[in-house]
């Protein structure tokens, strides 16, 4: 597994947007360039002289001199650009506390899981014994971690550290098992703060939901989301997002063909992002690093075979709400629900992923930090499918009530639906059969001339656009010189009535 895709693999995230998007953890997860994942010493650097000259001021008379901003800056420049070393890190964490204030802890250690999660394996300095590194670098976390009557932790940042501490301690194990390093007393301190959280401000448990839990009430009592998961607050946004996700995966293992699931399950996941994600040296090139690749696979596969569980969709929904910008999760678990027959699911699917789409725009030309672009070829032309498909509601308003006065019958819609879902599944010969059939069954020149528009648009966005044009001429020649009597009929007649 490549360093780049190690932190997708992982699934860590913290979920706090603000952190996870800070300059010092984007330089950490910020790949290098060139074959090298680790880059250069940092003391091979001319700038690494400049931090080492402000850091022996430590614990001098000279101290309330070190430029904190200045080689913070530097360390960070050297990660994001030149150098994974583990001693710019724990310069970073050096001068947290001078320039972070609450925040120091939280982003120093998403940091640092972020750096081992992604470099563990051989970082630099490698001329040097890492051990001594690894518990001066515990250490430096630990002592940003407030002591009581001593600084402050946000209850949300609490549980962000909680989360950064069981990833960290998890991969400290993992690479250095008989070092024994540890993080207990960080993650303790936080939880006795999550925990305190919760006590202070309870929440109302959920109204069990009758019909279901008479069927199976031990289902439901195993899997009801508690009231200490949950925190509706639209000033805390991690939370929110959070709770509002707890309560999808809850509908999706209650009903995994609702639409309601997948919609909220995507509007926790984009809550919040209203720009695309942050860029690396490059114009197109993002910070972002994408799914591991045996994982997406493994995906791509199960959608190939046509058939999915219930566990398959909601591992597959849990990645997409890892990875917000990962736009061909979206597609996989589209086509996923196509196969399946939940075509309302689908539609879901479609709408919201065209909807966030639109309100970052400009992420259609990105990549991934690997190059890989954001948005695939395939995935381009269902968006852009979803974005030009012909709806009823998008041709012309129906005027409900008004007998005769229908732009289409209702069946239009659902044949229109069908239609669609068929071609961005693949299945063209499928489409065009249903077109062809339900064209010519019908009657009158204005349902068939919006029929024959809706074909045209549609072979249009298949390619067919020399022959769709063609056919535009034909068809505006045919109805150039139709009156009003033999276009809108039920019009003429209604006037008429208001005469008598």
């Amino acid at each position: 597994m490549s360093t780049r895709q190690a932190v997708a693999e992982s699934g860590f995230v913290s979920g706090e947007e603000r952190i996870d998007r800070h300059r010092w953890v984007e330089a950490v997860l910020a790949p290098l360039p060139g074959p090298d994942a680790y880059g250069m010493p940092a003391d091979e650097h001319e700038s690494w002289d400049e931090i080492e000259t402000d850091l022996m001021k430590r614990g001098t008379l000279v101290q309330a001199s070190i430029r904190w901003s200045a080689i913070a800056e530097i360390a960070a420049a050297l990660l994001r650009t030149s150098s994974k070393d583990l001693r710019l890190l724990q310069v970073l964490v050096h001068a947290a506390p001078h320039l972070l204030g609450h925040e120091a802890l939280p982003v120093c250690m998403v940091a640092a899981a972020q750096f081992h999660i992604s470099y563990g394996g051989a970082p630099h300095p490698r001329n040097r014994p890492r051990e001594k590194l690894a518990e001066l670098l515990v250490k430096g976390l630990t002592d940003l971690m407030p002591s009581p009557g001593r600084g402050h932790l946000d209850p949300v940042d609490a549980i962000v550290v909680v989360k950064a501490c069981d990833a960290l301690a998890a991969k400290l194990a993992e690479i250095s098992p008989d070092l024994g390093l540890d993080l207990g007393l960080i993650g303790s301190r936080a939880s006795e703060i999550v925990r305190a959280n919760a006590e202070a401000h309870p929440l109302p448990a959920l109204a069990p939901a009758v019909s279901a839990t008479e069927s199976k009430p031990d289902v439901l009592d195993a899997a009801a989301p508690r009231s200490d998961q949950l925190r509706l607050d639209p000033s805390n946004e991690r939370a929110l997002k959070q709770s509002l996700a707890t309560v999808a995966e809850f509908l999706l293992e209650l009903n995994p063909a609702h639409p309601l699931a997948y919609r909220l399950r995507r509007f926790s996941t984009w809550y919040g992002i209203s720009s695309p994600p942050p860029l690396s040296r490059s114009a197109q090139r993002s910070v972002l690093h994408p799914v591991s690749e045996d994982i997406a696979d493994n995906y791509r596969q199960a959608t190939e075979r046509g058939g999915a569980d219930t566990a398959l969709v909601m591992r597959l929904e849990r990645t997409c709400g890892q990875q917000p910008f990962w736009f061909e999760g979206q597609y996989l678990q589209y086509q996923i629900a196509v196969n399946l027959g939940r075509e309302e699911v689908a539609q879901a699917i479609r709408e919201e992923a065209s909807r966030f789409l639109r309100t970052v725009s400009g992420v259609e030309a990105l990549q991934f930090s690997d190059g890989t672009p954001m948005i695939p070829e395939a995935v381009q032309a269902w968006l852009e499918a979803t974005r030009r498909s012909v709806t009823l509601g998008e041709t012309m308003s129906q005027q409900e009530g008004n007998e005769g006065f229908l732009v289409v019958d209702r069946a239009f819609q659902a044949v229109a639906s069908q239609v669609q879902s068929s071609i961005e599944a693949g299945h063209i010969d499928e489409a065009l059969t249903l077109l062809d059939e339900t064209r010519g069954g019908t009657r009158g020149l204005r349902n068939q001339t919006i029929w024959d528009l809706f074909i045209l648009e549609n072979l249009r966005n298949l390619g067919l656009r020399s022959h769709a044009a063609r056919q535009a001429d034909r068809l505006l020649a045919s109805i150039a010189k139709v009156g009003l009597a033999e276009w809108e009929p039920e019009l003429l007649k209604r006037i008429e009535r208001l005469k008598g």
